[in-house]
């Protein structure tokens, strides 16, 4: 599904700074600059485009030149406020321009942005990404993701999503595998020449729903979801037991270790530890395998697919 190209649109859903509010959104602009933290209407006084904003400091208001292609974001620190400003703005948008220009020399923050697919982004957010990454594995095979954005970013439903975790479609010697990475970079290689690298799966519009290890060995291509949980009791939270640290042994061992973490007032800490057995999603079967977990660091050991595993 599209979205169109030739209008402002939200994007995202709707924040909030603290509970209950207030409330504030992201604005994909027509020509492809993104406002973020916007709490009122973008306007339009003369080339200059304009929009309330609002952060844990305050209101603001941001300022965006496109001929230029930079944001400039005016606080309460200029003598008059960004409230004073959008009214003047509202009143009187070609007459406020003079005054925006005035205001933008003594900005709080100034963005300057450039093009990636079609989206107009702070230049210090990074390149645009690679349209092609390869691997020669040791075995001298290639492996190569090939980026699968389209070249104008402002008709799909997740701008931003996307462009954080661009998808790439995976490619073994030439051939299309019709799996989907978002990098190659945590690669892992075997003995045996199995490879096992983190995967997304992706809905009909490419953006991504959840994450898998791929695996290949013996010619054919394996998934394993990048998560386990303990076996359902009927009650009880949802834990979920991240799959990290692949490693392939011999005779076709394939080893993870479990991670869990949690939030709260002191940032990340680690979880709690795994279960005895956890619950694991994998491609070969349709009920999930139960597997033990082992040793102090939590890990499990996943078999492959064989008659007795189907």
């Amino acid at each position: 599904m599209t979205q169109p190209t030739d209008v402002d649109r939200q994007i995202g859903g709707v924040g909030e700074i603290g509970m209950g509010g207030p409330n504030f959104w992201s604005v994909l602009l027509a020509d492809g600059a993104i406002l973020g933290g916007v709490c009122g209407v973008v306007r339009t006084a003369g080339a200059l485009r304009t929009a309330l904003g609002r952060d844990r400091q305050g209101l603001n208001l941001q300022v965006y030149d496109a001929q230029a292609q930079v944001i400039y974001t005016l606080t309460e620190s200029w003598r008059i406020s960004p409230e004073d400003l959008d009214a003047a703005v509202a009143r009187s948008p070609a007459a406020a321009e003079p005054l925006l220009r005035k205001a933008c020399q003594h900005a709080a923050t100034t963005v300057r942005l450039h093009t990636v697919h079609g989206l107009r982004l702070p230049i210090d957010a990074g390149p645009a990404p690679e349209p092609v990454l390869a691997r020669t594995l040791s075995s001298g095979r290639r492996l190569e993701a090939r980026l699968l954005l389209p070249a104008d970013l402002r008709g799909t439903v997740e701008v931003g999503n996307l462009l954080s975790r661009p998808p790439y479609a995976l490619v073994l010697d030439g051939l299309t595998t019709g799996l989907h990475v978002t990098g190659l970079e945590d690669l892992v290689e075997g003995p045996d020449q199995s490879l096992v690298l983190p995967g997304v799966r992706l809905d009909a519009d490419a953006r991504v729903l959840d994450g898998l290890w791929h695996i290949w060995r013996g010619g054919a291509w394996h998934a394993v979801a990048s998560y386990a949980q303990r076996p359902f009791d009927g009650g009880g939270a949802y834990t979920p037991y991240f799959l990290a640290d692949p490693q392939l042994g011999e005779n076709g061992r394939l080893r993870f270790a479990l991670q869990t973490s949690s939030w709260g007032p002191e940032g990340q800490t680690p979880g709690e530890p795994a279960p005895p057995d956890v619950e694991l999603k994998v491609s070969w079967r349709a009920a999930p395998l139960r597997l033990a977990t082992q040793g102090a660091q939590d890990f499990i050991d996943v078999p492959w697919p064989t008659s007795s595993t189907r």
